[in-house]
């Protein structure tokens, strides 16, 4: 289920490249499945991140938001999980 936050907030994350980074940022979607968390932020300027937490690792890389959904799937299907379970 997709889950909107209106309210910012400073978030701490890891890039892709390992460098620690600071957001000022929305929730705006999220998705749970048996292998990751998947989470589509939006900052002051517009633009989308999608942080991805499996638990023993987390990331966050440049998204775009449109693509959120088809950018799961795809990450799903690279790891073997032939259904997008949501």
């Amino acid at each position: 289920m997709a889950t909107v936050s209106e309210l910012f907030q400073i978030r701490g994350f890891t890039q892709l490249d390992g460098r620690a980074c600071r957001l000022y940022c929305r929730l705006r979607r999220q998705r749970t499945t048996a292998i990751a968390t998947y989470r589509l932020y939006e900052d002051h300027r517009h633009q989308h991140w999608l942080e991805i937490d499996t638990g023993n690792f987390c990331h966050l890389e440049e998204c775009d938001g449109d693509d959120f959904e088809q950018r799961v799937a795809a990450d799903l299907l690279v790891l073997g999980v032939n259904k997008y379970s949501g």
